[in-house]
């Protein structure tokens, strides 16, 4: 994880009005390799291991591998995804959750200067895997519960790989991916089911786009 990140990560058990504090005990080039992210609210920890942060409130369960891909988008061209975001460079921070998160080492190779954050839940790598090049070209991981850990308005974009408004009311998703974007960011459902336009328009968003299973929705400046 990118030293600079963790200035705009909250806490997932507290909400976005409180920030975590970085506890490191391994940087690497302006990269944390160990340590972990304190809340000064309710005190709770999150592990920061072989660069990836483990931000999910406890008890946390084993997670799953390998991250799941959503039908249709093994394929997806990300040059597609960067003009769906509308983000020709940076800086700036975009999360990739919900089967979107393999999306982020390409894109980093397209848009440059962006901070990619993957958070699809899988495995953590190996740690010889973890320094590779991906990481050093702006890719980020981390895993997340139901809230996206960041600050209101702190993101330029938020990619989900798929998200059907009934399942995504029960965890949050499409209204914490509405609050998580930074005025004129977009917020871009690239499988998305029936009411996830209604759902954005709801939380704030205007959309920009509702065809073919894409929904594109952003944040009025």
């Amino acid at each position: 994880m990118h030293l600079l990140l963790t200035d705009r990560l909250a806490c997932p058990r507290c909400g976005p009005e409180f920030g975590l504090i970085l506890l490191a005990d391994q940087i690497s080039e302006r990269w944390v390799r160990k340590g972990s992210l304190g809340c000064p609210n309710c005190r709770d920890r999150f592990p920061i291991m072989d660069s990836v942060a483990d931000l999910r409130p406890p008890p946390r369960t084993e997670l799953p591998a390998p991250a799941y891909v959503p039908p249709g988008l093994e394929g997806l061209q990300p040059i597609r995804a960067a003009a769906f975001l509308g983000i020709p460079g940076g800086p700036g921070s975009v999360l990739l959750a919900a089967g979107a998160g393999h999306l982020a080492a390409p894109l980093a190779g397209i848009v440059e200067g962006v901070q990619w954050i993957s958070a699809d839940p899988t495995g953590l790598p190996a740690a010889e895997e973890a320094v590779g090049p991906a990481e050093g070209s702006g890719v980020n991981r981390i895993i997340i519960g139901r809230r996206i850990p960041f600050f209101s308005a702190s993101l330029r974009g938020v990619v989900l790989g798929a998200a059907e408004a009934e399942s995504a009311a029960g965890t949050g998703l499409l209204e914490e991916a509405a609050r998580a974007v930074s005025p004129r960011g977009r917020v871009v459902v690239l499988s998305a089911g029936p009411g996830v336009s209604e759902s954005l328009e709801r939380a704030g968003l205007d959309l920009v786009l509702d065809q073919d299973g894409v929904v594109i929705a952003a944040r009025k400046s």
